[in-house]
């Protein structure tokens, strides 16, 4: 049982730690790559240690409820008629409590993923929707098919494709392109109205930017911190690895782009933007390079 508790232990310190450690100073502003490893290590671990520990519990109390007299003679309580019944008892009590605490766990874990799954694919169906209502161009850039949809906000934003068929509508509306035959296994959407507001370089930031989040697999941490949310909505610890991963893993997005496009386009699309959508964000971030390209300069 000593291994279960010590497990269990970290568990709750992970939980307890990691919020504390990690949305202190400006050190992950400035290498949110370190600091998103960081969190999902903690949390990952965390997870880990919380499932080895219920499954120690219940290894342990199915062995003490089998081993009740063994255990008690091996104590010099074998005279005691009763410790042994007793003994069985609490491991009865320990491993099946154990149990069904894991049952609960997976139950729950398992409806919000079956939610969020169902809530993923809606969104994808209007995204093709969209595209194949409102597309009116697609190129290829870098490997990346980039799709242009009609629409006065300034959006762009990468998917992946799960399906062969996702984008058979949008190719049936729009004219064959390279970008059809690339056979890529992601894309990236463009708005009308992003394309009029940036110039091509700009624009070339922009793509570089959803190009990073596709290339990191950054989606999957998203999930992660939302479905750690959906299952713990109270808990801080949930709230500050959702809203760490949002930030982080848009600044690391945001060195990608400049390192492949150079800073200035970003910074400059990142400002257009943030004037636009008034997204204060935005701004900060286009400050943040910008004060990169001050220290490299």
């Amino acid at each position: 049982m000593i291994i279960a508790l010590a497990l269990a232990a970290y568990a709750v310190i992970t939980l307890v730690s990691a919020p504390q450690l990690l949305t202190r100073g400006h050190w992950r502003v400035h290498y949110p790559r370190l600091c998103l490893s960081l969190w999902y290590l903690l949390f990952l671990t965390g997870v880990a240690a919380a499932v080895a520990s219920g499954t120690v519990a219940v290894w342990e109390g199915w062995r003490i409820q089998v081993d009740g007299d063994t255990l008690a003679n091996s104590f010099g309580f074998g005279a005691v008629d009763w410790i042994g019944p007793a003994t069985r008892v609490v491991g009865g009590i320990i491993g099946w409590s154990a149990l069904a605490i894991g049952g609960a766990l997976i139950s729950l874990v398992a409806t919000r993923t079956q939610k969020l799954i169902l809530a993923q694919r809606r969104i994808r169906a209007e995204v093709n929707e969209l595209v194949a209502r409102a597309g009116y161009r697609r190129e290829l850039i870098a490997g990346t098919p980039v799709t242009y949809v009609t629409s006065r906000r300034l959006i762009a934003c990468g998917l992946h494709r799960r399906h062969a068929t996702d984008l058979s509508a949008a190719q049936s509306a729009m004219a064959p392109s390279n970008a059809d035959k690339s056979g890529a296994s992601a894309e990236v959407i463009v708005s009308s109205g992003l394309d009029l507001a940036l110039s091509a370089d700009e624009l070339r930031a922009v793509v570089e930017h959803e190009r990073a989040h596709l290339r990191g697999g950054h989606l999957i941490f998203s999930r992660l911190a939302v479905l750690n949310q959906a299952c713990l909505p109270t808990s801080r610890t949930a709230r500050e690895l959702g809203r760490a991963t949002g930030l982080l893993i848009e600044l690391i997005a945001d060195d990608a782009a400049a390192r492949r496009c150079g800073g200035r386009p970003l910074v400059s699309a990142l400002t257009k933007i943030a004037e636009a959508e008034h997204d204060p964000t935005l701004g900060l971030r286009a400050w943040r390079i910008r004060q990169r390209l001050a220290l490299a300069a």
